[in-house]
């Protein structure tokens, strides 16, 4: 007689498998055919299907949540596959349309690259909202890997769709930036954090000095909070920072050396950084583990060397030719910033994380170790 628990598991996938394959169908005629399908072969837009599919998913996920029903975490491991694969196809056909021509990918491919990247950032979303706890512990460096992904094809999207709101957001004094200051400054925290729990001195005095580091870098980005609090810039500083604030990295001196810094952090911390990393814990083991495990890994890899790419693939660079003509503008540098300070939160955050571990672990085996001492 089969177990309860697996009936419950077994009925919970089939629902599962069934609103995801659903979704795909309802997309695919869009995407692939022509838009608003539905709306013209029945008279029912396909978001009254999306949104029937989220009722459905978020529905299975509170059974999940209250253990009345169990989603096997393969059949979540087949659908973050399907996701992807369809981000990154709606990714390669928008790309392509914006480096040749408009129409480009229905064509090559009879694909509507619009529609396609809306329905995978439908799909996305739909993914995410079907997501258990335990799932996200356990696929949490893959899901961190993978999240600049649907970011660039929302962004990527706006771009193609509302070209007004994706202005907005990556403006001077707007939500990408500000949201690159926090990410740098939660990051200083969580380092200032960790200073005070790691013994090695070599490896503590290091963090420190990336705290204090990124603390300045969260600073500059918004400019130290002048255009907020309305402070004028000294017209000494004025005349040396070509856009007249108080910042450093915007000083004669240092700006046109920025750029190229950009790309070579990006590129070194992108791939260089995680396979020494790599080839270090290979090689030495547990004796380069003492030191590699402070370094990035390939987890914010994509994070880091998207910036050194986009900043690459500008004009400082000379690519002037047409077809990179609005390489700049498309995913514009404040929100391959944002991305990048991004990236630096999720490692600091993945190194917090295993040192709070690691002090649970010392509890556990050393229950003394921070009991209080008898009064005399």
């Amino acid at each position: 007689m089969l177990n309860r628990s697996l009936i419950r598991e077994y009925f919970a996938q089939l629902a599962v498998s069934i609103i995801f394959l659903c979704v795909i169908i309802v997309g695919y005629q869009e995407w692939r055919l022509f838009p608003d399908y539905w709306q013209i072969r029945i008279g029912i837009s396909s978001s009254y299907f999306y949104l029937l599919a989220a009722f459905g998913l978020l529905t299975i996920r509170i059974l999940d949540f209250k253990k009345i029903s169990l989603v096997s975490h393969k059949v979540l491991d087949a659908f973050l596959l399907a996701t992807v694969a369809h981000l990154l196809l709606g990714l390669l056909v928008n790309f392509q349309e914006l480096i040749y021509e408009f129409n480009h990918g229905f064509t090559s491919y009879r694909i509507f690259g619009e529609e396609i990247l809306y329905f995978s950032i439908i799909l996305t979303s739909l993914f995410v909202i079907s997501l258990p706890w335990s799932y996200l512990r356990r696929r949490g460096q893959i899901l961190s890997f993978l999240l600049p992904i649907p970011l660039y094809s929302l962004m990527l999207y706006l771009y193609r769709v509302d070209i007004k709101l994706f202005n907005f957001l990556v403006a001077e004094d707007s939500i990408v930036e500000y949201s690159t200051a926090i990410f740098f400054l939660l990051s200083s925290f969580g380092l200032f954090w960790l200073y005070r729990h790691v013994e090695l001195k070599l490896i503590k005095y290091g963090i420190l000095l990336a705290a204090i580091g990124l603390f300045i870098i969260g600073g500059e980005e918004v400019s130290w909070g002048q255009r907020i609090l309305g402070i004028s810039t000294p017209a000494v500083i004025a005349e040396q920072n070509l856009q007249h604030e108080i910042t450093l990295h915007n000083l004669k001196s240092i700006y046109y050396h920025v750029v190229p810094a950009y790309v070579a952090i990006g590129f070194l911390a992108g791939t260089v950084v995680p396979a020494f990393k790599l080839l270090a814990e290979k090689i030495f083991k547990a004796k380069a583990t003492i030191v590699s495990r402070w370094l990035p890994g390939f987890v914010t890899s994509i994070y880091f060397l998207q910036l050194s790419i986009q900043r690459y693939l500008t004009p400082e660079y000379g690519y002037s030719a047409d077809r990179f003509a609005d390489w700049d503008t498309v995913i514009a540098n404040e929100f391959a910033e944002a991305l990048a300070a991004l990236g630096v939160l999720v490692f600091v955050a993945g190194l917090i994380w295993r040192e709070r571990e690691k002090i649970k672990l010392n509890l556990k085996y050393n229950p003394l170790i921070n009991a209080k001492k008898p009064k005399n």
